[in-house]
């Protein structure tokens, strides 16, 4: 009898390139930086980025995704949920709480995620 997969709990795996600008005027400015997203859910992005962002900091994370050969701009405004620095020592892990998103946007990431989740993936072994 075979198990039903359960969906990870941080998001489902994506391997997108994205650009990351502060989310509102008032900040001071400063210069964009690249960011590569790991994972994205329906309430928050995991991404990796050179820049180290205090909490609750609001960014805008402007990302390329590719999904079944199409390629749509993805316009997340979030919160900072956490940022810490990876084993490699160049580069943070960021937490975000999406806070504002398009409704195509949100529509995207949706069929994103059951796409991936029926999904089957088979390998042989011969």
């Amino acid at each position: 009898m075979k198990n039903k997969t359960q969906p990870p709990l941080n998001g489902t795996p994506s391997y997108w390139k994205a650009r990351l600008r502060p989310g509102t005027t008032g900040d001071k400015p400063t210069r964009t930086s690249w960011a590569y997203v790991q994972s994205i859910s329906h309430t928050d992005v995991r991404f990796h980025c050179e820049k180290l962002l205090k909490k609750g900091l609001l960014v805008t994370l402007d990302i390329q995704a590719i999904h079944k050969g199409i390629k749509h701009p993805l316009h997340i405004t979030g919160k900072v949920l956490s940022c810490i620095l990876l084993s490699c020592g160049t580069l943070y892990g960021i937490d975000l709480q999406i806070t504002t998103i398009s409704k195509a946007d949100q529509e995207f990431v949706e069929q994103y995620i059951e796409d991936k989740k029926s999904m089957k993936l088979s390998y042989s072994s011969a």
